[in-house]
């Protein structure tokens, strides 16, 4: 078995929802429907938790509005936060998609690219321009004389002239670009616009604070145009962070921000049940377990499936080790409100545990999902528990979590049961199986996984599986 990793999703225009696990193919139709119909300024707050898929859902967004016919720019804003302005980095944008629809369709852009990123360029570098000039006068290179002021403010004078002429400059440049990729004009003839250039700016909430303060405010001070629509993603809480950060925490961040959107969208909770599936083929373990569920969809109904699944455990077949745990994975990250990103990471960590059991090693694989889990929705409990691996360590958080699942408990006992492991247990669990196979029934079905898996050890503890996790992830 090789170790795999969960691939990137990248919808393509030629299947944009065969990879909908989340459902969100009506939220893109809503958007896509709004956003048809905007003719005047506009942006639009698009909303979801860190790890909530709003990258993936922004490429299937953008790829629904471009088979609309409505021309998108796209921004990385987390890749140019290099940049001391972001003006330029929206220029830049505007420029490839109009270079590229250039190319495509053998036209010329109505105005330069270059006088535009010029503008720009302009308008992100005067401020410091303006500085150095005025405090000329100052340096012991000058007199302070009326000859020495009156040329630092000719020099500033010429530098603000500079930013007014780049600032109309610019305003013109993105009116020729809505104009050139949504195709209203046609030679001389400039028609009505009918249809919207839409900007899409992501991973805004990833920046530097002073980078992202300073995007909401250009879109706000030079894209204030008439058909240029934005559709900016944040997770709703490191934006306002970013502009305390920048103003000072007695501003009210909250109403500062709601003056650039015109429009909020909250993306719906993803469904964890809904994500396992999309995990379960990501790292092949459909390849492992074609079956699917091989326990839990049969529920131990005969007692054929009962002798298959003690001879599966007691032969190592490790189809039963994932079966469980894709099992149970959802039903803890739901638990613990893991986000989708939380969601990959706790999953990748339980494969490398599964993938490197050894040829006769017992598994724990409802405890390592417990674990893995853990790790990313509880980090400091997660620590807790390494550091001190003991029933009373696993058994807090389990009742501090309360788990609502019935399907969850089995868990408790797990904890409980390995707090004391002993001969006694061991032969308690033998008898238990034994007459579970000889019978065909079980009076506590939830408990027969843990009961066939130890009924084999007299001195095992918890240590077993905190160790392995020891060793998989950083502590």
């Amino acid at each position: 078995m090789s170790l795999s990793k969960l691939p990137q999703h990248s919808p393509s225009s030629k299947d944009i929802w065969g990879h909908d696990p989340l459902a969100r193919r009506q939220c893109a139709n809503t958007l896509t429907q709004l956003i048809q119909g905007i003719t005047k300024p506009y942006v639009i707050g698009l909303y979801g938790p860190w790890g909530s898929g709003k990258t993936v859902f922004l490429q299937q967004l953008q790829l629904e509005l471009e088979s609309a016919k409505i021309p998108t720019v796209r921004v990385d804003a987390w890749r140019t936060d290099y940049l001391a302005d972001p003006l330029v980095a929206l220029v830049e944008a505007i420029n490839r998609r109009q270079a590229d629809e250039a190319t495509i369709h053998g036209a010329s852009v109505t105005r330069s690219s270059d006088e535009l990123l010029e503008a720009s360029l302009t308008m992100a570098l005067p401020l410091a321009e303006i500085g150095a000039a005025t405090t000329a006068v100052a340096t012991p290179g000058w007199a302070a004389t009326g000859a020495a002021i009156k040329g630092a403010l000719t020099a500033a004078k010429e530098v603000v002239s500079r930013r007014v002429k780049a600032s109309n400059d610019l305003r013109i440049g993105i009116k020729c670009a809505r104009d050139f990729l949504t195709g209203r004009r046609k030679g001389d003839v400039v028609g009505p616009i009918i249809k919207p250039l839409v900007i899409i700016i992501d991973e805004l909430d990833r920046c530097r604070p002073d980078y992202a303060v300073r995007m909401l405010e250009r879109v706000k001070h030079f894209f204030d145009v008439n058909g240029v629509v934005f559709v900016i993603a944040s997770d709703g809480k490191n934006l306002p962070a970013a502009v305390n950060s920048q103003y000072g925490s007695g501003l009210d961040s909250e109403e500062y921000l709601r003056k650039f959107f015109d429009y909020e969208y909250m993306l719906p909770d993803p469904n964890a049940h809904q994500f396992a599936g999309v995990l379960f083929q990501s790292f092949g373990w459909d390849e492992i377990v074609p079956e699917g569920n091989m326990l839990f969809d049969q529920g131990f109904g005969s007692q054929a499936e009962i002798i298959a699944y003690s001879k599966g455990i007691s032969s190592y077949d490790r189809r039963y080790d994932y079966s469980e745990a894709l099992d149970i994975f959802p039903k803890v990250a739901d638990w613990l409100d893991l986000k989708l990103r939380d969601q990959a990471q706790a999953f990748t960590l339980l494969d490398v545990y599964l993938r490197t059991r050894g040829r006769e090693e017992i598994a724990f694989p409802q405890l390592a999902t417990f674990l893995a889990c853990m790790r990313f929705g509880r980090e400091k409990k997660y620590r807790e528990i390494i550091k001190n691996p003991t029933s009373q360590s696993f058994l807090s958080q389990m009742v501090f979590e309360r788990p609502q699942d019935k399907s969850l408990k089995p868990l408790v006992e797990w904890a409980t049961a390995l707090s004391s492991w002993n001969r006694t247990s061991q032969q308690k669990a033998s008898v238990l199986v034994n007459n579970a196979v000889a019978y065909g029934s079980i009076d506590y079905p939830e408990s027969f996984p843990m009961h066939t898996r130890m009924r084999r050890f007299t001195d095992i503890d918890l240590s077993h599986i905190t160790s392995s996790f020891s060793r998989l992830a950083t502590t």
